[in-house]
């Protein structure tokens, strides 16, 4: 989660060639809007996730000061059930419906740039260059800057971040 400092990170793009990123926290007022298109897109899909996960547990060990390991949690939950790939279906599928995924999208990275150059905003127009034919680069991107900014913490803390690397 954001400390108030730049957080640079290195994604590779299609052909293998690192990009650096530098990204801000976005103020509150813009998160708050992100989080909740976020969650019209995702929120029935992860709050399925999350039941199965907590189905899972041993209820009568659980305080508010457990600490539980992914490892441990994935012992007991019955993956199938969740239906991971109907959930992921169901947030591609609102994509293109309630909430415009290419607003969204930049949106979320206004308050990064990749080589120096911003991705948003009147300079924006990097964007569209930077990804095209390069999705890939875009969600690693993506995705560690909804990590750093905290949009979505229980999903991050579930999955260890994305597969960008952190610059030194």
């Amino acid at each position: 989660m954001s400390s108030g400092h730049a957080h640079k990170f290195v994604c590779n793009d299609s052909t293998g060639v690192g990009h650096n990123y530098a990204c801000n926290p976005h103020l509150a007022t813009e998160g708050i809007s992100i989080i909740s298109r976020l969650m019209q897109l995702g929120g029935p899909a992860i709050a399925n996730v999350i039941q199965g996960i907590y189905s899972g547990l041993d209820k009568s060990k659980l305080t508010l000061d457990t600490e539980v390991s992914l490892g441990a949690l994935s012992k007991g939950i019955d993956w199938d059930s969740l239906k991971i790939g109907d959930a992921v279906q169901q947030f591609v599928n609102g994509l293109g419906s309630t909430v415009d995924g290419a607003d969204l999208l930049k949106d979320i990275l206004s308050q990064t740039t990749r080589d120096g150059k911003p991705l948003s905003g009147p300079q924006g127009a990097s964007f569209d260059l930077a990804y095209r034919c390069n999705y890939v680069e875009l969600g690693k991107a993506v995705w560690e800057v909804i990590r750093y900014n905290g949009f979505l913490p229980g999903v991050a803390t579930l999955t260890g971040g994305g597969e960008a690397k952190t610059a030194e």
